[in-house]
């Protein structure tokens, strides 16, 4: 397990509020299996911690994830918040950094193993958690090879998402190069826990491509 954060990396009962983060973060060359999580702010180690809040805080530095791990883990991106743990609140935050991250292992192409959570915001919101009154208008690019499906999840707000998330704003543009699950608010809201969307705004575009090749007539644009 590797662990950034731009702020703290805290455990259950913490709280982390009005902080700023305006230093780059840059993670390259990781080749092992084993679980990987940044943040623009604050993490916490795993699934036990819980109780976590992240208040009125702001990342402005770019992050730059690149990979080339063969076997499974999890990748786990946040603008403000990345990583396991249970947030109790997400409030208030804002992220104007890039988010960049390549999951390909090789020349050829062929993605990482595992799942991949990114997210303006936070990377998975917890059922449980409380998310709202944030904003990203960071960018957010993600490329990974084609010949394997990846479990790969972006999302403007969270990567994926098992809870409510309450009046967020993102404006960005999301560029994704691969098989991947893309939303303007979340990658993947996963019915088995009712999680909701309410009242957010956004403004932007999605490019996706699933030929690697990085020509713009190959990609499908929303905006």
């Amino acid at each position: 397990l590797l662990i950034v954060s731009g702020i703290a990396t805290m455990r259950s009962n913490s709280t982390v509020s009005g902080c700023t983060n305006y230093a780059p973060i840059e993670i390259g060359g990781i080749q092992t299996g084993s679980n990987l999580q940044v943040a623009g702010v604050h993490s916490a180690p795993n699934d036990s911690h819980n109780n976590i809040s992240t208040l009125g805080c702001s990342n402005y530095g770019t992050i730059t994830v690149t990979t080339n791990r063969t076997s499974t883990g999890e990748l786990n991106v946040g603008g403000v918040f990345g990583g396991y743990g249970t947030p109790k609140n997400v409030t208030d935050c804002e992220n104007h950094g890039a988010i960049e991250v390549d999951l390909t292992v090789n020349e050829k192409g062929s993605p990482m193993s595992g799942v991949a959570n990114i997210g303006g915001i936070i990377s998975f919101a917890r059922s449980g958690a409380d998310l709202s009154g944030s904003k990203n208008a960071g960018n957010i690019t993600v490329t990974q090879g084609c010949t394997t499906v990846a479990k790969t999840y972006i999302g403007g707000i969270a990567g994926q998402s098992d809870a409510t998330i309450n009046e967020t704003c993102c404006l960005c543009n999301i560029r994704a190069v691969g098989f991947t699950n893309v939303g303007m608010v979340t990658g993947s809201a996963r019915v088995a826990t009712a999680p909701k969307v309410n009242n957010c705004a956004v403004g932007g575009s999605i490019a996706t491509s699933t030929t690697g090749e990085g020509e713009s007539e190959r990609f499908n644009t929303i905006t």
